[in-house]
């Protein structure tokens, strides 16, 4: 019987871009399309890949099952069939050779009952990381390579407009009659969170040019815009260019879930920016390297309720595991290579690392805010922490050497006061980062399956990215391993 799917998913995508996209103009139709397009590319890859992928890899991993399987026999008894969880797994994923998640199954529980050795762990690395590699790979010629532009706004929560605003600011400010909203526009602010843009009149000066920072209900992240108050108040104490807080609602009673209003500030994420030479000052490059100094010299002591840990490595390891916590609570299938990561991660945590800082986390090219080669704003710190200076140094390499030097880079940190970090880490350091974006993306996906938030918004970008940074990760670690 022909299979009138095969194809279909694609040809529907292809319409989609040929005739439905140039006639979009506005803002939020260009972006619907977009994620729909992503959506499409992912299940006709799914439809049209994955089964050709899986039979490549089960044919590469089932000499590697059976190798186990044996080990799981017991070779004095006459019954061949195992009786524990790890036996059955690796059974049922020889039977069933196009099951991508029987097999996914079989060898994360290998992984977890310490059956695999180094050697064997480091083929099925090999080969997981060139599966997850392909279809991602199929994946983003089918999606044209459009970038996710990280707008729009979840579904299950209210979209905030002028009016709802107005009232709420007239209900909230007693003492401003005749506080109005006047401008609410949404903008991107990732996964974890929505961005407006706001105007008030007739309110606390200052408040004419507000960014409005809201939880999305059933966001990928456990965190809050609360978690986030002691901390920027703190780096804004010591100098560093932070949106300044002016107002915290705790109570989601109000609109649904808990925000800030910060004081907007000038400035854009272009590329082009960082190229731009002052007289006055130092390039972006030099600026972003002065400030992460003076990020990581700040006392910890100076964040409002927070206490430092005694020991760096016990630190270290309790945020590995909640990483690893979160992945496993949330994770829809197995994944063998997520747990080859983790197990890598706490065979590797760094025993020497002399001083703990506030690290940011996210200092990439999006969340910093320039204007005429004057950096002007370090957006969205939701993902700080406590933790080695070399994460952000880990981080934030990528960008430094697609734009300049990263030896510079290091030394204009170092003039600044930065601490000494050991280059040994980096590695360590980045692979923690993107596993810790796939255990993000994977808590994304359990929100739009379990109903916490059925929007684009959360699948598409879980689509466009899970085996992208789990591929890139892989790069990474498979050297290591």
């Amino acid at each position: 019987m022909l299979n009138i799917r095969e194809g279909v998913l694609d040809i529907l995508n292809q319409n989609l871009q040929r005739y439905v996209a140039p006639q979009v103009t506005s803002a939020d139709g260009q972006l619907t399309v977009m994620l729909i397009n992503f959506v499409l590319s992912y299940l006709a890859t799914e439809e049209a890949d994955l089964p050709g992928k899986q039979a490549e890899r089960h044919a590469a991993l089932s000499p590697l099952l059976e190798e186990l399987r044996l080990k799981t026999t017991d070779p004095g008894s006459s019954n061949s069939q195992p009786t524990d969880a790890l036996g059955s797994a690796i059974v049922a994923a020889l039977a069933e050779p196009g099951s991508v998640q029987a097999t996914s199954a079989a060898l994360q529980t290998a992984l977890l009952h310490g059956a695999v050795s180094t050697d064997l762990q480091r083929q099925i690395a090999r080969v997981e990381a060139h599966f997850v590699g392909a279809l991602h790979r199929r994946f983003a010629a089918r999606s044209s390579g459009q970038a996710y532009t990280q707008e729009g706004s979840p579904v299950g929560q209210r979209q905030l407009t002028r009016a709802l605003l107005t009232g709420y600011l007239q209900r909230r400010l007693p003492e401003y009659p005749g506080i109005e909203a006047t401008e609410v526009v949404e903008v991107g602010g990732g996964m974890a969170k929505k961005t407006y843009r706001l105007s008030v009149e007739r309110g606390p000066p200052g408040w004419e040019a507000l960014i409005l920072r809201q939880d999305a209900i059933g966001g990928p992240t456990p965190l809050s815009v609360l978690d986030e108050v002691a901390v920027l108040r703190a780096v804004e104490r010591h100098g560093l260019p932070v949106a300044h807080i002016e107002w915290v609602e705790p109570d989601p009673r109000y609109l649904d879930a808990p925000f800030t209003l910060n004081t907007r500030r000038a400035g854009t994420c272009a590329r082009a920016e960082w190229k731009i030479s002052r007289r006055d000052a130092p390039p972006p490059l030099e600026q972003l390297a002065a400030y992460t100094a003076r990020l990581h010299r700040i006392q910890i002591a100076d964040i409002d309720g927070l206490a430092c840990p005694a020991d760096p490595t016990a630190a270290i390891e309790c945020f590995l595991d909640s990483i690893e916590r979160r992945w496993h609570r949330d994770r829809l299938l197995a994944d063998p290579l997520m747990q080859i990561g983790f197990d890598w991660l706490h065979r590797n945590v760094p025993q020497d690392v002399a001083q703990l800082v506030i690290v940011h986390a996210d200092l990439s090219e999006r969340n910093i805010l320039l204007e005429g080669g004057l950096i002007t704003t370090l957006l969205d710190w939701e993902l700080w922490h406590v933790g080695d200076p070399g994460y952000d140094l880990a981080y934030t390499r990528p960008l430094i050497e697609q734009i300049g030097s990263w030896s510079r880079f290091l030394d204009v940190y170092h003039e600044h006061g930065g601490p000494a970090v050991d280059p040994a880490h980096e590695d360590y350091w980045y692979i923690l980062s993107e596993f810790r974006n796939v255990a993000m993306l994977a808590s994304g996906l359990r929100t739009f399956v379990d109903g916490r938030n059925r929007n684009l918004k959360i699948i598409a970008p879980v689509m466009h990215s899970y085996r992208h940074r789990l591929h890139e990760g892989m790069q990474r670690l498979l050297p290591l391993l």
